[in-house]
């Protein structure tokens, strides 16, 4: 992933909108320039084998609408600063099958409303966690490697605590609405 996470760095202003790096076998920590792609809209990197906890720069993705970091060694919380995306564009968010063991608070509300999936995973009162898997079945994951973990977010934050968009923002988030058109994977075979 290194070598990954370097050219990641050297395009993070590019207009890269799509990155489909699922079912590669791609190991290694999940790379914080991910968070750098502010013109993505679908990352799908699930079914791979990369580890450590979701990078603070994860909450610059303010265009993405379709998330899917399923099936990994990812651990940790699911920080509350990612999880507030949803108040954007973001429709999709799979951490299914990783080893998370807690959720920021407003993740729960993404559970109750279908737009989280955080199936197969250590998170206590969450639904369909790995504690309910038939005994002897694996609870913790392999061991990791060091990953680096910083709280730097590198993008001025969005939204106040509250959920609400900061003073004079509503109205561009208002207007960029006007120009969005929701992509699926759908959109990307003709």
């Amino acid at each position: 992933m290194c070598g990954l996470a370097r050219s990641i760095d050297r395009n993070s202003c590019t207009l890269l909108e799509v990155l489909l790096f699922l079912n590669n076998s791609l190991s290694g920590c999940l790379p914080y320039e991910l968070g750098l792609l502010e013109k993505a809209t679908v990352i799908d990197a699930g079914t791979n084998r990369l580890t450590g906890t979701i990078p603070a720069s994860f909450a610059c993705l303010r265009k993405v609408e379709q998330l899917n970091l399923a099936d990994n060694l990812l651990y940790g919380e699911v920080p509350d600063a990612f999880c507030r995306l949803a108040f954007g564009r973001l429709k999709n968010l799979t951490l299914s099958g990783n080893y998370f063991t807690s959720l920021g608070s407003c993740c729960w509300d993404l559970i109750k409303e279908g737009r989280l999936n955080v199936d197969r995973n250590c998170i206590q009162w969450a639904p369909n966690q790995r504690s309910h898997e038939p005994r002897g079945a694996r609870q913790v994951p392999p061991p990791a490697r060091s990953c680096p973990v910083s709280d730097y977010v590198p993008c001025r934050p969005k939204y106040r605590g509250s959920g609400e968009p900061a003073a004079g923002e509503a109205a561009e988030e208002e207007d960029a609405a006007v120009e969005y058109r929701y992509r699926t994977y759908s959109a990307l075979h003709p």
